[in-house]
């Protein structure tokens, strides 16, 4: 069945459920992802309005908001796959998995690729990343390819990336580069680019990066890249230091994990940048998150909750 959702694609990381809600509405990474399948317009639209709305909202970092909206949508229309999936995603945003594993249960009418995704990113969210990987591939492997929304693939594919980041960089390198062929996604083209960097592959990173980044995510990634490849940053670094700071005088942590990582790998600020990480992570556990907030010492990497004594 054809999906209508496609501007609510992931922005999953949720990164990149959203991806698959954006192409799932027209726009939501998980995601970040920014595109998912169509879904068909026999959803009632005030249900849909309320799902477009979630999407913004959680877009912003308004997640109980978003939260309510889609409890609303799915109050109004019990199968409303596109909102499920983004309660899914949600849930997973504040390392829930247990109830994003029942949203994902929910899911009655979408294709079955994306009801496994959405399963597989419940395994990533527990760290069960081999069995993540090994349930992906086989779901990508047995999906007849002329019949699947080529986006739900795509969010498949960038999912399998996720999964194995930990296991085989150059797998996942592979499974983002299969996703970003069949759709682009800035949040997926920003998980590439970190890959290649933790593989110290300089040259490829800069040619993922593209000439031009409009996200913020990948404006930081590519002031990173530059610097390693030893070229003149100083006004980019200056503008955007001036903007955090900003942001952080105004108690605007919207960008917190960028914000972070900037000040972790582009212009060192130890402080700063496990008390960015910190926060952003008392605000959301996906596996970037975590990961930046134990890297910058914000979180303790035993308990995986935030530092007390974080500067």
């Amino acid at each position: 069945m054809t999906t209508r959702i496609r501007h609510l694609l992931p922005t999953c990381r949720i990164a990149l459920v959203l991806a698959a809600l954006a192409v799932t509405t027209a726009g939501a990474h998980g995601v970040g992802h920014d595109d998912a399948p169509e879904q068909s317009s026999e959803l009632a639209s005030d249900a849909q309005e309320l799902v477009a709305a979630a999407h913004v909202a959680q877009r912003a970092h308004r997640f109980d908001e978003a939260a309510d909206l889609l409890t609303k949508a799915t109050e109004l229309e019990p199968d409303n796959d596109a909102a499920w999936l983004m309660t899914a995603s949600l849930h997973l945003l504040k390392g829930r998995t247990g109830e994003a594993q029942a949203a994902c249960r929910r899911i009655g009418r979408l294709p079955l690729l994306a009801v496994l995704t959405c399963r597989a990113r419940v395994r990533i969210g527990r760290g069960e990343y081999r069995q993540a990987l090994s349930e992906l591939e086989t779901a990508l492997a047995v999906a007849p390819v002329d019949r699947a929304e080529p986006t739900w693939r795509a969010w498949a594919t960038s999912v399998a990336g996720d999964a194995a980041r930990t296991i085989d960089a150059q797998l996942a390198a592979h499974y983002y580069r299969s996703s970003l062929e069949v759709t682009h996604n800035e949040q997926v083209q920003a998980a590439l680019v970190d890959v290649l960097l933790d593989l110290d592959d300089l040259n490829e990173a800069n040619e993922a990066l593209g000439t031009s980044q409009q996200s913020l995510a990948l404006r930081v990634r590519r002031l990173i890249v530059d610097r390693r490849l030893g070229r003149d940053t100083g006004d980019a670094v200056e503008t955007l230091d001036s903007e955090f700071r900003r942001n952080v005088g105004a108690g605007d942590y919207t960008h917190g994990r960028e914000m972070a990582r900037f000040y972790l790998d582009v212009l060192p600020d130890a402080a700063i940048a496990a008390r960015l990480a910190g926060r952003n992570f008392s605000v959301q556990r996906e596996l970037e998150d975590r990961v930046l907030c134990e890297r910058s010492g914000g979180c303790d990497p035993d308990t995986q909750e935030v530092r007390d004594d974080t500067p």
